[in-house]
C-alpha cells in the first residue's frame, strides 16, 4: 500500500468511497424532503376530505330546507338553482322512539334526554313543554345537542316536557 491511493482496498478506493458517501447523503437528504412533503400531503388530503364532507352536509342541509321552503315544486326547486332528479320526496311516518330517557344529575336545568336510535331518521326536532297535553304549548329547544348525539324519532314523548314533532 502507499499513500498515492489512500485505500487499503486498493487504487481509487478512497474516491469511489468518497462518492458512494456523497450519494448516500444525498438519497437520504431527498428521502427525508420526500417523507416530509408525503406527510405534509396526507395532512392536506385529511384537511381537504373533512372541508368536502362539512361542504357536503351544508349542501344536503341547504337542500333539505330549498324542498321544504319550495313544498317540493319542480320549478321552484330549480329557481333556487338546483337540479330535480325525482318528484318530490313524500314525507314518512316514523315510528315513536324506544327506550326513551330522561335523566338529572341533580344541577336544576341539566337533564339528557336519550333514547335508542331509529336507523330511518336521518335527523329530528327536539321540542319542550309544560304542559305535554296542550297542543300549543309546544317550543323548539334552542339549545344546541352535543355534536355526538343521535336523537332519533318523530313523535312527541311520553315523559313530561321532552318531545320530538308530530
Amino acid at each position: 500500500m502507499n499513500d498515492e491511493t489512500n485505500s487499503p482496498q486498493g487504487p481509487g478506493g478512497a474516491i469511489a468511497l468518497a462518492a458512494f458517501a456523497a450519494a448516500q447523503a444525498a438519497l437520504v437528504s431527498a428521502n427525508l424532503a420526500y417523507e416530509a412533503a408525503r406527510t405534509t400531503c396526507q395532512q392536506k388530503m385529511l384537511e381537504r376530505d373533512a372541508a368536502l364532507a362539512t361542504w357536503q352536509a351544508a349542501l344536503g342541509i341547504l337542500g333539505a330546507v330549498t324542498e321544504l321552503g319550495t313544498a317540493g315544486e319542480a320549478a321552484a326547486i330549480v329557481s333556487a338553482g338546483f337540479g330535480v332528479r325525482t318528484g318530490r320526496t313524500p314525507t314518512a311516518d316514523l315510528p315513536a322512539p324506544t327506550n326513551m330517557r330522561a335523566e338529572t344529575n341533580g344541577t336544576p336545568g341539566h337533564t339528557t334526554v336519550s333514547c335508542d336510535p331509529l336507523a330511518t331518521a336521518k335527523s329530528c326536532i327536539v321540542q319542550k313543554t309544560t304542559n305535554p297535553d296542550a297542543e300549543d304549548g309546544w317550543r323548539r329547544w334552542r339549545r344546541r345537542p352535543r355534536r355526538n348525539a343521535r336523537p332519533t324519532g318523530s313523535r312527541r314523548a311520553a315523559a313530561p316536557g321532552i318531545g320530538w314533532p308530530t
